[in-house]
């Protein structure tokens, strides 16, 4: 499969708008010169795309395919970062997080040789409901092989 480049991206969106380059650098606050250096292929990436593709309103990804941001491109390493960086995934609720983070850690426990199995105290609990709006609990079937 073919990647376009920032070079051949970057005009098509912006014509698609009608902007000018100077109308572009004035909406994403760069320079008229970083947008036709990144247009002519001159400069292959820039850090200020997130603010293009803002004013462009389209994603990073439509502008340059290859995009990975720094954030990423880093190790994640601390639990600090593992529920940093779930946080950052939108629609998710602090339970879905909480959820996705005791995954992360089992998967992590047993990587280094942990024999920890996933269980009920592993999950998050959800915040306090109003009295007599629990959930009913059905009583698991157990299969025989």
């Amino acid at each position: 499969m073919l990647t376009m480049s920032i070079a051949d991206n970057l005009p098509r969106l912006r014509k698609a708008k009608g902007l000018s380059q100077v109308a572009l650098a004035n909406k994403a606050g760069v320079s008229q010169q970083l947008i036709s250096r990144l247009e002519s292929g001159v400069d292959l990436t820039s850090k200020k795309l997130p603010e293009l593709a803002r004013a462009l309103e389209v994603s990073v990804y439509e502008i340059d395919e290859a995009y990975t941001p720094d954030a990423i491109k880093d190790p994640i390493e601390t639990d600090a970062e593992i529920l940093a960086f779930l946080a950052r995934i939108t629609d998710l609720s602090d339970t879905d997080i909480g959820v996705a983070f005791a995954v992360i850690q089992n998967a992590r426990s047993l990587k280094q040789g942990g024999s920890k199995q996933p269980g009920s105290h592993d999950l998050p609990q959800p915040a306090s409901r109003p009295h007599g709006s629990e959930p009913s609990r059905s009583k698991s079937v157990q299969r025989t092989s």
